[in-house]
């Protein structure tokens, strides 16, 4: 028993020691400047799928015009969506999570650090190897993995509450429900991130053999086919906020019932 809580004691002592390194508050000076650059890039690859489909369609009015819709669409979207990541963290803040220890917390962002070194790793050999579309990729990837790691750490971020008055039934639902506010607290610096992936992805699909190999996998994904119909991917991180706030506002209603029937059966 004694050796267990020699390796427990030195392993609270490490993830205390990443806490201090890996906290929301390192990366909170890049969230205004990373949902900016996001959205001038995104405006770029909504003019280069706009050429890029307009080239293609042989002079078709139809074509041309529906391009042109496309790409107005996506600056709507732009606006759109930074008036989500604006309000994001305001949903956090009004949705406490409950966990009886910092087990789970600490295991996800710990996971997610082994991820963003792994990512890291990969990313060099890539770069040495001259793949560097694998090597961009290996980059977005350390990025979030980094981001998300952040916010899984950072209780203040995510409200998150530990105590011994919470039940397994009450800390089964706060796993999703952390698992979505992680993601919304990361998603202003991944916003950006993700923005300079989609652009280079974007030049790599639309120009290279196998990059039309990719989309064909994707086009399989749900929500993918109408996406990639509009030839710009710009859409995904475009997006994304809106699909993160209604599947938070989901999880958290049935959270919301869950938690109401366990509160009826204590009493």
């Amino acid at each position: 028993m004694g050796q267990n809580n020699f390796f427990v004691d030195y392993f609270d002592r490490f993830i205390a020691f990443l806490k201090k390194v890996v906290n929301v508050k390192t990366i909170s000076g890049f969230e205004s400047w990373s949902v900016l650059i996001g959205q001038w890039i995104l405006a770029l690859v909504l003019v280069l799928g706009a050429i890029a489909n307009i080239k293609g369609s042989s002079g078709d009015a139809g074509s041309i015009f529906g391009s042109l819709g496309i790409m107005l669409l996506g600056f709507i979207l732009i606006f759109v969506s930074a008036k989500f990541l604006d309000g994001l963290r305001g949903l956090v803040d009004a949705a406490p999570t409950g966990f009886s220890s910092r087990v789970v917390p600490d295991l996800i962002g710990l996971a997610l650090l082994v991820g963003t070194v792994v990512s890291v790793i990969l990313m060099f050999i890539k770069l040495f190897s001259g793949d560097l579309t694998s090597f961009i990729i290996f980059l977005v990837a350390a990025i979030l993995s980094y981001v998300l790691a952040c916010a899984f750490f950072d209780d203040g971020a995510t409200n998150t509450q530990v105590g011994n008055q919470y039940s397994p039934g009450e800390e089964l639902i706060s796993i999703p429900l952390l698992a979505v506010k992680s993601i919304l607290v990361a998603l202003p610096v991944s916003f950006g991130i993700l923005s300079l992936g989609i652009l280079i992805f974007q030049i790599y699909a639309f120009a290279n053999p196998e990059g039309q190999i990719m989309l064909s996998f994707m086009s399989a994904l749900p929500g993918m086919g109408w996406v990639l119909s509009t030839g710009s991917l710009a859409m995904i991180p475009l997006l994304l906020p809106i699909y993160m706030y209604l599947i938070f506002l989901i999880i958290s209603f049935f959270a919301g019932i869950l938690q109401g029937l366990i509160s009826l059966k204590k009493k």
